[in-house]
């Protein structure tokens, strides 16, 4: 519902207490694995991590103009993303920034009553570029006070913002910068995904199948990555990154993420790991961050080719599946080496799926999956509800993600 008297709100960066009133309220959206002590503490580790730095990842809370230190009315974070951009007609690859929007929270006692969409349509005066916006509407008052210098400087002005709904479309097609505007957008490509069943269980005795450490190896053998190990490859997956952009043709600017944005590559399994640790985790066993196929480059072959595979297992906040948050250089020949050695490291886990993001589905690879027996393979659209739905916002052109993959939610 329309928000009654907007000129009496503004969106701040949240105080201390502000920040514990936004982690109280996402602990009862998202809470339910955890007790609200297990909660606040993964929050706290949360301001420590590589991505969170120097307001790499901030809350902002929507709060009466008259009180802006006090009650939180709605409140939300932003994750800054360094990307790439590759404009209609180019043949170069620029650097940019854009946010990530997401934890967009309202207490109960004020839900249905407009404060979320208007703290995420002021939050465009904040991190947008002012001559790519329309004039404040003066039906909202005054626009938010300005970031003071010396906290401006951690916020460049973003390219638009990224987002990945639990809510639907609708909400966030609300959420326009001033009136008149489109808000953000939900492209069906960017939401597609494939699962597939992991088979590295035995179906008549607890534990991995015998088999399995075989079918793992042959001609093809992956190594295990560390977080060390993804942070060495780095300029292997942004020389990918910017190689795609410039074999992808659009009449509209393509942007997508820039792996060396500071936490970006690992975030996924990275932010897992502050959660309790699950019960099935071997102590003495660091689960990989990914994997990369061993071999010896060709003179032909570039680190681009590189076939790279990054991994999180399970996520607290979304699923008990071992998610593939990036894939480069698979071919469907790779694909029975890859997926028998990802059953391989799952065995001692309670998954028994698999999911990837941000496939074409009329790929040689999606093909090769699909005819992969035992597999039950399922390619489709992420639709409705908690379906993780990808919306963008972009400030000043017509702008279009070049890479919906896992690793781009936060």
């Amino acid at each position: 519902m329309a928000l009654e008297h907007p000129e009496a709100y503004t969106v701040v960066i949240a105080s201390p207490s502000q920040r514990e009133q936004h982690v109280r309220g996402t602990y009862e959206v998202w809470g339910e694995a955890m007790t609200p002590e297990e909660w606040r503490l993964v929050a706290e580790k949360e301001d420590d991590g590589a991505w969170a730095q120097n307001h790499g990842d901030t809350t902002w809370v929507l709060v009466h103009k008259d009180d802006i230190t006090g009650t939180v009315l709605s409140s939300c974070e932003t994750y800054r993303t360094k990307c790439m951009l590759r404009r209609p007609g180019s043949s170069s690859v620029e650097a940019g920034w854009y946010y990530g929007l997401t934890a967009v929270v309202t207490p109960v006692q004020h839900c249905r009553k407009g404060y979320a969409t208007h703290m995420c349509r002021l939050l465009h005066f904040l991190l947008a570029p002012a001559s790519s916006l329309p004039p404040f509407p003066p039906e909202w008052g005054s626009p938010p006070p300005p970031l003071p210098d010396d906290v401006r400087t951690h916020f460049p002005r973003g390219l638009g913002m990224v987002l990945e709904s639990l809510v639907g479309t609708e909400f966030y097609e609300r959420c326009t910068p001033g009136l008149g505007r489109a808000g953000y957008t939900f492209d069906k490509r960017h939401s597609r995904q494939l699962t597939w069943k992991l088979l590295g269980k035995s179906d008549t005795a607890p534990g991995p199948r015998e088999d399995i450490a075989g079918e793992a190896g042959g001609s093809h053998v992956w190594d295990t990555l560390s977080r060390e190990d993804v942070g060495a490859l780095v300029p292997t997956l942004v020389a990918t990154q910017q190689a795609r952009l410039l074999r992808t043709t659009s009449t509209r600017t393509l942007i997508a993420p820039d792996p060396s944005s500071q936490g970006f590559a690992t975030y996924l399994p990275d932010h897992t790991s502050l959660a309790p640790r699950p019960s099935w985790q071997d102590v003495g066993f660091p689960l990989p961050f990914g994997l990369r196929l061993q071999h010896t480059p060709t003179l032909r072959e570039t680190d681009e080719e590189t076939p790279i595979v990054l991994l999180s297992f399970g996520h607290f906040q979304l699923v008990d599946q071992l998610l593939i948050t990036c894939l480069q250089g698979v071919t469907p020949q790779l694909l029975p080496s890859l997926l028998a050695t990802i059953d391989r490291l799952t065995a001692h886990t309670p998954f028994t799926e698999g999911w990837v993001w941000g496939l074409d589905p009329q790929s040689e690879l999606v093909r090769a999956w699909k005819g992969l027996e035992g597999r039950n393979v399922r390619e489709n659209l992420r639709e409705g509800d908690d379906a993780f739905q990808i919306g963008s916002i972009w400030y000043g052109f017509e702008g279009e993600l070049a890479d919906s993959q896992m690793w781009l939610v936060d």
